[in-house]
């Protein structure tokens, strides 16, 4: 630890700051060997589980949940300028632990994920579409979506379709289809 530690004090102070965090969680993290004391604290939620192929701990599902509550009930994917810091401050939580907690329960992205969403209720507009009497435009205008371009391209990463051949399909079938790819 000292040998890396002498190593870096060249380097800015800013990032000696850097390096000798990341070396101390490693250190911190590190299984214990045979001559370590076999009890080591429990890292903080933050350092917890930096490896996405470890599970999720319960202070990031606590928090998706309430992260999945509030943008459901606030309708807040359907608002085109929410943004990860909006959404922390309303849950008045740190804007990188709620962008950890998304990407720990969903495998994705802040952005993907309320893209996601979006594209969800478009899907369901798209279904109700003939009763409804909107265009595309509007549609993706009161899903959430800035641009029109933004639309097609997250309807079609997440549908594997674009919007125009997924209203092509029939009533019944496009009710299948939503069945089949809930998201």
């Amino acid at each position: 630890l000292s040998v890396a530690l002498f190593l870096w004090k060249r380097k800015s102070d800013m990032r000696n700051h850097l390096v000798i965090i990341r070396l101390l969680r490693r250190h911190l993290m590190r299984k214990p060997n045979r001559g370590d004391s076999p009890v080591t604290p429990p890292a903080p939620p933050h350092l917890a589980s930096e490896n996405a192929d470890e599970p999720a701990t319960p202070f990031f599902q606590e928090l998706f949940a309430s992260i999945d509550d509030l943008v459901a009930r606030e309708n807040l994917h359907r608002i085109s300028s929410t943004s990860l810091g909006d959404l922390a401050s309303k849950l008045n939580s740190n804007p990188k632990y709620v962008s950890q907690a998304i990407r720990q329960e969903t495998s994705m992205s802040y952005s993907d994920y309320i893209n996601m969403l979006r594209v969800q209720d478009a899907q369901q507009m798209l279904l109700e579409g003939k009763e409804l009497l909107l265009s595309l435009d509007q549609i993706a205008d009161q899903c959430g979506f800035g641009s029109r371009r933004t639309f097609y391209r997250q309807f079609t990463k997440f549908t594997g379709m674009p919007p125009g051949e997924f209203l092509k399909l029939s009533q019944a079938d496009r009710a299948v289809y939503l069945e089949r790819n809930p998201g």
